[in-house]
């Protein structure tokens, strides 16, 4: 038996018939596998771009509520100057009546154009009561309010109690001042 041998699978070609048939598998595989992952991806591309238009929606309902809003309070800081303007002209409309009044409450009488009282004011006969003019101590006397302002630094200033503040106030224990709020002092 000199040289024959007989041509089996175990000659040179076993080991390229296996490479061949790994290479194949490894093509199956990742073909397979980059067609699930590309159906993955348009999923979660799908799921994303769906979430992204919520929330744009969402982000435009709270820009016109923001808009909404944006335009309430500029239309409150533009009328917040003129409703004070209109208060503190009342409150010195009221402090100029109060200093007007006699002591026993009454106006005084009302002057024609030569300066004399109206003739109705003359036939009432008059008793000259001696008046005393309004010491300091008897004018009304108001504070505003600043912000960050207690009632003790306020009582303080004008060499009060905070009991006496309160009082003259009518304030309770409970109550709460605020900037801007009108206290009287005297």
């Amino acid at each position: 038996m000199s040289g024959y041998k007989p041509k089996s699978l175990r000659d040179g070609r076993m080991p390229i018939i296996i490479v061949c048939a790994g290479v194949m598998a490894v093509v199956i595989f990742s073909v397979i596998l980059f067609t699930n992952d590309k159906q993955t991806e348009e999923l979660q591309v799908n799921v994303l771009e769906d979430r992204i238009d919520e929330m744009d929606g969402r982000f435009q309902k709270i820009d016109q509520a923001l808009a909404t809003l944006e335009d309430r309070l500029s239309r409150l800081e533009t009328s917040i100057p003129l409703i004070t303007e209109q208060i503190e002209k009342q409150l010195d409309e009221f402090q100029k009546n109060l200093g007007d009044k006699k002591p026993d409450g009454r106006r005084p009488a009302a002057k024609n154009r030569a300066g004399t009282a109206s003739a109705v004011e003359k036939k009432e006969p008059e008793v000259v009561k001696p008046v005393k003019k309004p010491e300091e101590s008897q004018k009304i006397k108001l504070h505003k309010v600043a912000h960050g302002e207690t009632l003790y630094q306020i009582s303080k200033k004008y060499d009060l109690t905070v009991e006496e503040l309160m009082k003259l106030n009518n304030l309770s224990t409970s109550d709460s001042i605020y900037p801007d709020q009108l206290l009287r002092v005297k």
